[in-house]
């Protein structure tokens, strides 16, 4: 039972982020548009037919969280955001959504920003994310 509620409260979370991206996006975008995961499994798709990236890499950057495209607050610049959605943020949400942003930049051939949003950040993933230059929300 507390596999479940836990599981119910990640999943409540994540919709909570996806129907909020705006809110919780506002510092770095404008423009903040939640890329569906049809318009997501097409650019991936073609990005597979063209060759810049594997089937294998398509299948993992499918199962990301969240991708929100917009302007960069800072440059003008058109990006992509990755991000992975936990109540406890840990190592694993770092490296994760630091892989899928590569990924899933080359496949909308824009830069891409890994973000990990979480309730609480774990210390782990506050020294992983640094050097990796995954923003923490």
């Amino acid at each position: 039972m507390k596999d479940g509620a836990s599981e119910l409260k990640e999943w409540h979370f994540e919709r909570q982020v996806r129907e909020k991206a705006p809110s919780y996006f506002v510092r770095l975008i404008r423009k903040c548009r939640v890329v569906s995961l049809e318009k997501l499994s097409d650019m991936l798709e073609e990005a597979v037919d063209k060759g810049v990236i594997s089937d294998e890499e398509m299948e993992d950057a499918l199962n990301v969280d969240l991708v929100v495209e917009g302007i960069l607050k800072s440059n003008k610049e058109e990006v992509v955001l990755v991000c992975e959605v936990s109540c406890t943020a840990d190592v694993t949400d770092v490296e994760r959504a630091n892989k899928r942003a590569i990924i899933i930049g080359k496949a909308f051939n824009k830069k891409s920003i890994p973000i990990v949003v979480g309730k609480e950040v774990t210390k782990g993933a506050k020294e992983k994310a640094e050097p990796l230059g995954v923003i923490l929300i």
